[in-house]
């Protein structure tokens, strides 16, 4: 486990009104009360981010953290992460 890596999706700040519209119409979201960005309580799926992508063209980045290493989020940015993430094979 302590090769394990955190994979972050961030979005623009721009494109929080469009990911969080998205979010609100999603079927598996709509029982979530306030804006389901800051809730916290919604993981986008590869399969939700293909259909953000495919319907708006909003785009996240995606890096992974590896151990030890910082990460800085701007505020008013959208972002997630996925804790214990497999590590990009080196070598």
């Amino acid at each position: 486990t302590d090769n394990l890596g955190a994979l972050w999706t961030i979005y623009m700040a721009e494109d929080a009104p469009i990911v969080s519209n998205y979010l609100k119409n999603h079927p598996t979201t709509t029982s979530i009360q306030g804006d389901p960005i800051h809730e916290g309580k919604v993981y986008i799926t590869p399969e939700m981010q293909r259909e953000i992508t495919e319907k708006t063209g909003v785009r996240p980045f995606r890096f992974l953290q590896h151990r030890d290493e910082a990460v800085i989020i701007p505020a008013g940015v959208p972002h997630q992460v996925c804790v214990g993430y497999p590590p990009l094979r080196e070598g």
